[in-house]
């Protein structure tokens, strides 16, 4: 009787070995001893490592600053902005020059109007991408992505991400788990195969 109970007795120990493992990824959160060997979970003990190296896989797969100045430098991008601009400039014209220069402004008509704006507007879109890209060369020296998604990581308590880990890896867990339970059923029949076989 027990050589038939052998393969649910491994599937059980393949299912209770897994899910020992599975739960040694994020338990215990804190160090603590037991029988003299200090026991922490993967995560919590190489938190640090962990949060370290994704924040330079985000910063380095999620953004990049070859991207951000082909986006602004993409003439489709800048057409899209180009009605804001020229709302902007346009009320510069009529309002702000006239109180701020109001001998020029009296002696700017509609027409001069007109001419100046299509003369800034021009401009504009031959200097834009130019400062964009010499803004961008300067904020890559001054900002590191990496940098920054790690220290936000940093900050968040610990306990607090192993939970949202968990739940995200649930189906992967569940996975393992039964993996385990179909190899435990199968190293036990084969043990009860060989146990007939050989006695």
């Amino acid at each position: 009787m027990f050589p038939l109970l052998l393969p649910i007795l491994s599937a059980c120990i393949g299912w209770l070995f897994a899910e020992i493992m599975t739960r040694f990824l994020f338990a215990p959160v804190l160090p603590g001893k037991f029988f003299g060997v200090t026991l922490q979970g993967v995560f919590p003990r190489y938190r640090h490592v962990i949060l370290s190296s994704g924040a330079e896989y985000i910063a380095g797969q999620l953004f990049s600053f070859g991207d951000l100045r082909e986006k602004i430098s993409d003439p489709d991008n800048l057409q899209r902005i180009m009605p804001e601009m020229e709302k902007h400039i346009d009320h510069f014209l009529r309002v702000k020059l006239k109180v701020s220069m109001p001998m020029i402004g009296m002696l700017v008509g509609e027409r001069t109007i007109l001419q100046m704006k299509e003369i800034f507007l021009k401009e504009l879109e031959e200097l834009f991408p130019i400062i964009m890209a010499s803004y961008i060369g300067t904020m890559k020296e001054d900002f590191d992505p990496a940098t920054m998604i790690r220290q936000k990581l940093a900050t968040i308590p610990a306990g607090t991400l192993e939970p949202v880990l968990l739940n995200a890896i649930a189906p992967f867990i569940k996975y393992v788990k039964t993996t385990g339970a179909l190899l435990g059923l199968v190293i036990g029949t084969i043990n009860v195969l060989l146990f007939y076989f050989y006695r």
